[in-house]
């Protein structure tokens, strides 16, 4: 999809965040199916009636000069834990929900220039990162797979869960795991470590998505060779296994499995044949850590395609927070690229941002043309 982001500026909401609007109690925002205000700019902000906080969009002719005020405008929502614009046409607001589906909506700007709220709610699945491919916004996590595939412990290996909603047509449909049809991210870089993916970018019919490496799931860890010596666990490693479940949300682990790489010093992209995700090759470089920035379980974006042609892909060294050093990486925050043809890194190309901030990292990037 091209990148023209909605009505050209409002990149700019997402980028300073949510707006504060105070209104009195009898100042109440807007609540009709319209903004009650028109403007070629989107505003998602917060209006505080009767003590209570409540997410409200407005409309603005200008981000340079004048005043905007929720009294009696804006539409009043539901909030979002992300406003996606689909081109120039439609804002979605996705909701993500700890383990849970979480509620989206979308909106449009009607003829009067006013926004309004399209007809469909989607309880999207759980997810942990997002893209475009043609009239698709996906969302993908990575979860439990088909229980067919449990092994001898019980113990289910992890599969991706892909969501697509279809702008146009105001469908939400997911991926079928089956035993048939596993979508498994196991193994997926033939390391023994399941992967979760970051950033949906779509390079003519193909996506490109960082494979951020997770550690050894109870499925892959409990692999043994033939001598009962664990199959995928680094010689050194076996103290890593988790002898009981703990922690809590995104930090929560399970008995039996290593949670977190054992390999923090190595990026590696997938390439996907198209939005099924069905059929991929992994290519790998050694001169970032992966690839994703992150907020508990959010991974944000760090692999974008520019107007050159080439991928860049960008990596904050994350890994540098992990308690065990056996776990952490010894590579600065940096950028490579991939060359899209070759589909391969450009061997040539190489930045460490962390030496020219010195020493500072990042924890998002966005794509501006």
């Amino acid at each position: 999809m091209k990148k023209n982001y909605l009505l050209s500026g409002l990149l700019a909401m997402a980028m300073t965040g949510m707006a504060l609007i105070s209104c009195t109690d009898t100042d109440e925002p807007g609540s009709g199916s319209g903004s009650g205000s028109k403007g070629n700019y989107v505003i998602a902000a917060t209006a505080t009636v009767s003590g209570s906080s409540v997410p409200v969009l407005l409309t603005a002719e200008s981000l340079e000069s004048g005043e905007i005020t929720a009294a009696g405008n804006g539409l009043v929502n539901d909030g979002a834990t992300y406003w996606v614009f689909y081109g120039n046409k439609y804002l979605y607001a996705l909701n993500y929900h700890q383990g849970n589906a979480g509620t989206t909506q979308s909106f449009i700007m009607n003829t009067n220039g006013e926004l309004e709220k399209r007809s469909q709610e989607y309880n999207v699945n759980r997810f942990t990162t997002y893209g475009y491919y043609d009239q698709f916004i996906m969302t993908t996590s990575t979860g439990d797979g088909p229980t067919e595939l449990n092994d001898a412990n019980g113990y289910t290996p992890q599969s991706f869960l892909i969501s697509y909603l279809d702008v146009e047509k105001q469908t939400y449909t997911k991926n079928s795991v089956t035993k048939d049809t596993p979508f498994l991210a196991e193994n997926f870089l033939e390391n023994g470590e399941y992967v979760t993916l970051a950033g949906i970018e779509q390079v003519g019919s193909k996506v490109y998505a960082a494979a951020i490496p997770m550690g050894l799931s109870q499925y892959g860890c409990m692999q043994k060779n033939e001598d009962g010596s664990y199959k995928w666990v680094l010689s050194g490693n076996e103290d890593l296994i988790k002898t009981e479940s703990g922690g809590q949300g995104s930090g929560a682990y399970e008995k039996d499995e290593l949670q977190w790489t054992q390999y923090p010093n190595e990026c590696h992209i997938a390439i996907f044949g198209d939005q099924t995700l069905n059929s991929h090759k992994v290519i790998t470089t050694d001169k970032i850590s992966y690839a994703a920035g992150r907020n508990r379980s959010q991974y944000y974006q760090m692999n974008w395609l520019a107007d050159d042609g080439y991928v860049y892909v960008f990596s904050p060294s994350y890994a540098k927070t992990m308690s065990d050093s056996r776990q952490q990486t010894t590579l600065p925050a940096g950028v490579v690229r991939i060359d899209t043809k070759a589909e391969e890194f450009d061997a040539a190309y190489y930045y460490n941002l962390e030496e020219k901030a010195n020493g500072a990292s990042f924890l998002r990037t966005w794509y501006i043309s």
